[in-house]
């Protein structure tokens, strides 16, 4: 058994990595605000970012790193 694995769960998707951690960074030195991660049940991770006036956008991923690439898409 993979020891990744808790639960049935792998954990490897449920949290923010260290690479993940410096993509956060640079894409709030880009746009400034906050950026919240938060489970979304046992197979995603949620990336809400609020900007300084307010708006808030949301993107879901099954890892951190594919969640941040949708959310940097819509800020195009």
């Amino acid at each position: 058994m993979d020891a990744r694995l808790i639960c049935g769960q792998d954990v490897r998707r449920s949290g923010i990595w260290p690479t993940d951690e410096a993509r956060i960074e640079a894409f709030i030195q880009r746009h400034g605000g906050t950026l919240e991660a938060a489970p979304v049940g046992d197979a995603a991770i949620m990336l809400r970012w609020t900007s300084l006036d307010g708006p808030c956008k949301t993107a879901t991923g099954i890892t951190a790193r594919e969640a941040l690439r949708k959310l940097q898409a819509e800020m195009v």
